[in-house]
C-alpha cells in the first residue's frame, strides 16, 4: 500500500532520477556506433519490443488498484489483441534487423518478464508507472542486443 500511495505523487524521486539517467544513458551508449540509419531501424524495433511488452502485460497481470487511471485497462486485452502486438512486432524486427531483430525481441521479453514478475510480486499487479517501466526496460534491453550486433565500431 505505502509503494502504490509513494506511485501517485507525480513528483520524482532518487530512484526516478536515477532510473531515468540510466535509461537515457544506456541508449545513448547503444546508438553512439550505429550508423544514422542504422540507429534508426533500431529505435524502431526496440519502441515495438517495447510496446508489445505493455500488450502483453495487460493480458497477464492485474491491475494493482481498485481504482485510479488505469481502471479504464483494469480487464486486460483479449489474446486476440496480444497476438496482433506480438505478430507486429516480429513483422517490424524481422524487416528491419532480421535474425537480430528476433534475438532483440527475446532480450525484451526476458528482461520486461522479469519487470512485470517483480510487478506483480512486489505490488500484486501493474500500474500505469509499472507499465512505462516494463516499456522502458524491455525497450532498452532490446536497444543493446541491436547495438551488440550492428554497432559499426
Amino acid at each position: 500500500e505505502r509503494a502504490l500511495e509513494i506511485m501517485r505523487d507525480s513528483r520524482i524521486g532518487a530512484y526516478g532520477a536515477i532510473g531515468l539517467i540510466m535509461s537515457i544513458g544506456l541508449r545513448w551508449l547503444a546508438l553512439a556506433d550505429m550508423a544514422t540509419w542504422t540507429g534508426f531501424a533500431a529505435l524502431i524495433v526496440a519502441h515495438a519490443a517495447g510496446r508489445m511488452l505493455i500488450v502483453v502485460t495487460l493480458s497477464i497481470a492485474d491491475y494493482a488498484r481498485d481504482e485510479g487511471a488505469g481502471v479504464g485497462v483494469a480487464g486486460g486485452v483479449h489474446g486476440s489483441e496480444t497476438a496482433v502486438a506480438v505478430g507486429i512486432s516480429l513483422l517490424v524486427a524481422v524487416l528491419l534487423a532480421g535474425w537480430v531483430g528476433i534475438y532483440a525481441l527475446v532480450a525484451a521479453v526476458l528482461c520486461g518478464g522479469v519487470m512485470i514478475a517483480l510487478l506483480v510480486r512486489k505490488l500484486g499487479g501493474y500500474t500505469g508507472d509499472g507499465l512505462g517501466a516494463v516499456e522502458q526496460v524491455a525497450e532498452t534491453s532490446a536497444l543493446i542486443v541491436l547495438a551488440g550486433a550492428l554497432a559499426d565500431g
